[in-house]
């Protein structure tokens, strides 16, 4: 049977691992929306360089 410390370590352990995740899931929604801002960007960039032009 497990003792007390042993199963508060690995609650400890999982908590850390949930928190890492949490951190990855985090960064990864961060990145995605620079590259939406970055796409929005170069299209707005791209259209009204293309009206100047005409």
């Amino acid at each position: 049977m497990k003792s007390v410390k042993e199963d508060f370590l690995e609650l400890s352990k999982m908590k850390a691992l949930f928190q890492q995740l949490t951190d990855q899931q985090a960064e990864k929604e961060a990145l995605r929306q620079r590259m939406i801002r970055f796409e929005e960007a170069h299209t707005n960039f791209f259209t009204s360089s293309r009206h100047k032009r005409n």
